[in-house]
């Protein structure tokens, strides 16, 4: 049987800079045969953080913004669309990975 899903691609930042992850709804079911809630709740948790919330729109995209963590490093983040099955889809759970990337400064050569 068809089933719902929900993805986000992983993401690569800076420590402590703002991610914007864009999350999106699979529906299982071709476009005629499914009904497209207008709202659905999208919840992302990052270990150590406090849950963020987006609200999908009909097309089931939406985009949440997250400070990454100051320590470089791969992260986890869960994602979650319907947490409480308001809408009967859910909860449709995932993940995918934040890499935190430190830029170190080049040697300076010299003359």
């Amino acid at each position: 049987p068809a089933e719902n899903r929900i993805h986000a691609p992983d993401s690569r930042s800076l420590p402590n800079k703002t991610v914007l992850v864009t999350a999106r709804i699979l529906y299982g079911l071709p476009a005629m045969l499914r009904s497209e809630p207008e709202k659905t709740v999208v919840r992302l948790r990052l270990s150590g953080k406090t849950p963020v919330e987006g609200v999908a729109g009909p097309s089931g995209e939406v985009t949440i913004a997250l400070t990454a963590p100051e320590k470089p490093g791969r992260y986890q983040l869960e994602l979650e669309a319907d947490p409480e099955g308001a809408i009967g889809i859910g909860p449709l759970q995932s993940s995918s990975t934040l890499e935190v990337i430190s830029i170190s400064k080049a040697p300076v050569k010299q003359p």
